[in-house]
């Protein structure tokens, strides 16, 4: 069903297995700091995650291992890692996974909200730190699984007005995030992210080892990553329906995991700058045979830019467009 939530996957039987660990939230919060607080703790969320928040490109292949319960395996692909829009909720689905959150949304600054007081709570033995944050119109967040292209699957696409956050502020990481349709919202209809404790590092920043996505009344899915050549990218995950109690999982759906991965090393771009002209370079290599493209907003849409290449190969001028608040520039090949 499309409107308040939609929810698909694929599946030619199912057989009950194991039930995850659920963890239920009694929201208790004492206010300990300022508003302005919760605003530098939350820009420090935003930077120390923004390997997943704002993955850069990368360049490699894989395959994808389908096991549907009760059939026999079924191997997906070849494909190539993708760094552009490749299904309709507009975000990239890079290693057969989709994964955007209300910190995608605030990262990518494609809606206005503001933050509630920070607090504290006791969480599963540990005190964390606790923002509220509410968006000025609804936004939309996704979970799913399958092969490239195809979200039919296992996926999920929702959408969320207000979202609570439980955040270890030692790192900076989310802990959980609850996710609701209103302020008042039946605990019935409210969706979580439930994330590993124990982050990935990649570069400078952190990432998700793994998460626990969950909609009481009928979906629940499980995915693990891995770091490659400094790239976040899917490790394996699992898929469950859910039952008529809207409590626990029902039913194992299917299993994904990540075959053959091969990733590209990742090349920094250097760029300088003279007036409104950009000469820009990638280090250790030229970028002849590189196309430029330029996008208004990071998460794209990227469109095509004509420049200069140097006559060395070693760098590609563009002019800066004058009416527009910001610009930003890849080279892709």
């Amino acid at each position: 069903m499309l409107g308040r939530n939609h929810v698909a996957w694929r599946s030619r039987s199912s057989r009950s297995v194991g039930v995850p660990l659920f963890v239920y939230l009694i929201w208790t919060v004492v206010s300990v700091n300022a508003a302005d607080n919760a605003a530098a703790l939350m820009a420090r969320v935003l930077t120390t995650n923004a390997p997943w928040l704002n993955p850069p490109p990368a360049t490699g292949r894989y395959s994808l291992m389908w096991r549907v319960d009760g059939q026999t395996d079924e191997i997906l692909g070849p494909f190539s890692l993708a760094n552009a829009p490749t299904h309709w909720d507009g975000q990239p689905f890079r290693v057969g996974s989709i994964v955007w959150t209300p910190l995608h949304v605030m990262a990518a600054g494609t809606a206005m909200y503001t933050l509630g007081p920070l607090g504290t709570t006791n969480f599963n033995g540990a005190n964390l730190a606790t923002i509220g944050v509410t968006f000025s119109a609804n936004i939309r967040n996704a979970v799913g699984m399958g092969g490239q292209g195809d979200i039919s699957y296992s996926h999920s696409s929702y959408p969320v007005a207000v979202a609570h956050f439980i955040i270890n502020p030692t790192i900076a990481v989310p802990i959980f995030i609850e996710t609701m349709l209103s302020p008042t919202n039946s605990f019935q209809y409210n969706v979580t992210w439930h994330f590993d404790p124990l982050f990935l590092r990649v570069g400078r920043g952190l990432a998700p080892r793994a998460f626990d996505w969950n909609e009481p009344s009928s979906f629940h899915e499980r995915q693990e990553f891995q770091v490659v050549s400094n790239t976040w990218v899917f490790s394996r995950g699992d898929a469950w329906y859910g039952n008529t109690l809207g409590v626990v999982p029902g039913g194992h759906i299917q299993t994904f995991q990540l075959l053959n991965l091969a990733v590209g090393v990742v090349m920094p771009m250097i760029i300088t700058r003279s007036g409104n002209t950009l000469n820009l370079g990638l280090r250790g290599t030229d970028v002849s045979g590189f196309s430029l493209e330029s996008s208004d907003i990071l998460f794209g849409p990227w469109s095509l830019v004509q420049g200069q290449l140097a006559p060395n190969g070693s760098s590609i001028t563009v002019t800066m467009p004058t009416n527009k608040p910001a610009q930003y520039y890849r080279l892709v090949k």
